[in-house]
């Protein structure tokens, strides 16, 4: 599988979610499994070989009865990445990201394998009232007015931190990205990034 076809077996099944009902169920409790089972049910129905969590891997595909591809899920927020205790800790996005990157690369068989980032960017239009506590969200304190300035920069500033701890070896244009909007519940609007990046040992 090559990173475009991914892609879109990520995006056509996802735009057939109702989007409230995405909104609803990532803003009350971030669901990584609602978008890696969408992703493996379009892959079966176009014919492929699919198993799900095989051998601690959440996607993998079969062809001819051999492994063909490899496929990791991460989901998080966009403001996770960029708080230290978030990003950091023990069981933190480093933690799982290194794991993830690792199962992956020791794989002992050479075939496709794929980093799957899911990046969650809720937005409301009124000065970010999306963290006030009565609303949805508390506040992230360690925000600054630079990062309140920068909203809508946030996925990017994210991802290069990602890229510079894990995949700076990878070329710009192996890696897709793409921006998913989806629906609205308690009038804040659900976006979300993808970045798809293939893994090399």
């Amino acid at each position: 599988m090559k990173v475009k076809e991914l892609e879109e077996y990520i995006r056509s099944e996802l735009m057939k979610v109702d989007g409230d009902e995405l909104a609803f169920i990532q803003l009350t409790g971030k669901e990584e499994r609602l978008i890696r089972d969408k992703t493996a049910y379009a892959m079966y129905r176009d014919g492929m070989v699919v198993k799900r969590e095989h051998k601690y891997i959440d996607i993998v595909t079969f062809q001819d009865d051999n492994y063909s591809d490899l496929i990791e899920f991460s989901l998080f927020y966009t403001w996770d990445l960029l708080q230290e205790k978030m990003y950091m800790n023990k069981n933190g996005i480093f933690a799982k990201l290194t794991k993830d990157k690792t199962k992956l690369a020791n794989f002992p068989i050479a075939v496709n394998k794929f980093m799957v980032l899911c990046i969650l960017h809720p937005r409301r239009d009124k000065e970010l009232e999306l963290f006030e506590k009565e609303n949805l969200f508390s506040y992230p304190q360690f925000f600054d007015k630079f990062l309140m300035n920068k909203y809508d920069e946030i996925p990017l500033i994210g991802f290069n931190r990602i890229k510079n701890d894990f995949y700076h070896n990878i070329l710009d244009e192996a890696i897709s990205h793409f921006k998913m909007e989806f629906g609205v519940y308690r009038a804040t609007q659900l976006n979300m990034y993808f970045w798809i990046i293939p893994i090399i040992k």
